[in-house]
């Protein structure tokens, strides 16, 4: 049936009552109304039309390996769904190595952008927009496996969370970055920068790695940098940092170093060795150098000049040092306002002889 309404200047095919310019009509039975080719072979043809079954508008190429839509303009190619069903969004002739979704901005300068939009999404937590990274799963179909999604932030349409999800089974959040920056792993309640969380009742809960991977070697070290003014730079000077350096690459030892700055120059103040001796204001347990060592094999103190050891009572009179033998106390020295008193729990030099006195070599 062809119908032309000279009137209204509209063709009808399929119908004697064009709405269109062009209206074309089939029984709601048949499917693709529309065929274009380049030559007579039904090979080289694309079908467009309204589906019958699924009462969608279809678009069918009838040519083997070339079945590709081009959408552009004077301006040029703005769309292309090419043969291997990837989607490229501005020049396709960039990046074809890059995936099934290719969005290219070819301006000088300017950023390629995809949006996701949501609307009137500002109840606390409500999801606006998400990536979800899904696999095939027998019985299940796509199944996610992993998402990122933004966030409202209580009932402002100002602020925003990005939260990443994975999967151990199911899906949880397992990072979030708060709408002030701040990056918590484990939890959605992100209380400082950076913030871990892990449950483990009676075990090991969140734990910060610092690593560095290289192989074993003198000096290697890691490092935790503090920056407490504009000023300081990891790379330059900090404030203060902590590091642990290897000490010896055939064992893998190491220390643990202290590093503070003085308002004139960065230097080590205190480290924990190896084996376990802490060292203030030096950075080897001889004696001979000047500083402190506190460890299970012995304490030192060395200072050039002055008082090495200071010891005070604050408090009321009494001892100040005790001495012990075996956790048995043995003597002590205690202090008053104005004397020093030097006790022992058992000692004939310090006690009143009247009689002989045996094995004493007097």
């Amino acid at each position: 049936k062809f119908f032309w309404d000279a009137s209204a200047e509209s063709l009808g095919i399929g119908t004697s009552s064009p709405v269109r310019l062009i209206d074309l009509r089939t029984a709601p039975t048949e499917d693709w109304q529309i065929r274009l080719g380049a030559n007579n072979s039904d090979l080289d043809t694309y079908d467009i039309g309204r589906d019958a079954g699924d009462g969608l508008l279809h678009f069918y190429g009838n040519q083997t390996g070339y079945t590709g839509y081009v959408f552009g303009g004077i301006n040029g190619e703005r769309m292309r769904i090419d043969s291997s069903g990837n989607v490229v969004i501005g020049d396709n002739t960039y990046g074809s190595n890059l995936g099934q979704l290719r969005v290219i901005n070819d301006v000088a300068s300017a950023p390629a952008s995809l949006s996701l939009f949501g609307y009137n999404n500002v109840a606390d937590n409500a999801e606006y927009g998400k990536i979800e990274f899904a696999m095939q799963q027998s019985g299940v179909g796509g199944d996610v496996k992993a998402k990122i999604s933004g966030l409202a932030s209580g009932t402002s349409e100002s602020e925003s969370h990005l939260a990443f999800y994975t999967s151990a089974g199911s899906l949880t959040e397992a990072m979030r970055i708060d709408s002030s920056g701040n990056v918590g792993i484990g939890t959605s309640t992100v209380e400082s920068t950076l913030h871990l969380q892990a449950a483990s009742a009676g075990g090991r809960g969140a734990t910060l790695t610092i690593d560095n991977n290289a192989a074993s070697t003198l000096d290697n070290e890691c490092q935790i940098a503090f920056l407490t003014d504009g000023g300081a730079s990891v790379a330059g000077t900090a404030n203060a940092r902590i590091k642990a350096i290897n000490t010896n690459a055939g064992s893998g030892a190491s220390d643990i170093t202290f590093t503070t700055w003085d308002g004139g120059s960065e230097g080590e103040r205190m480290r924990i060795d190896s084996s376990g001796n802490l060292l203030v204001g030096k950075s080897t347990d001889t004696v001979g150098t000047a500083g402190a060592k506190i460890g299970t094999g012995g304490s030192n103190f060395t200072r050039a000049s002055n008082e090495v050891l200071w010891i005070n009572r604050t408090g009321t009179d009494g001892s100040i040092v005790n001495l012990s033998k075996n956790g048995l106390s043995v003597g002590t020295i205690s202090v008053t306002g104005s004397a020093t008193s030097y006790n022992t729990s058992s000692d004939y030099r310090l006690k009143d002889i009247t009689g002989s006195l045996q094995g004493s070599g007097a």
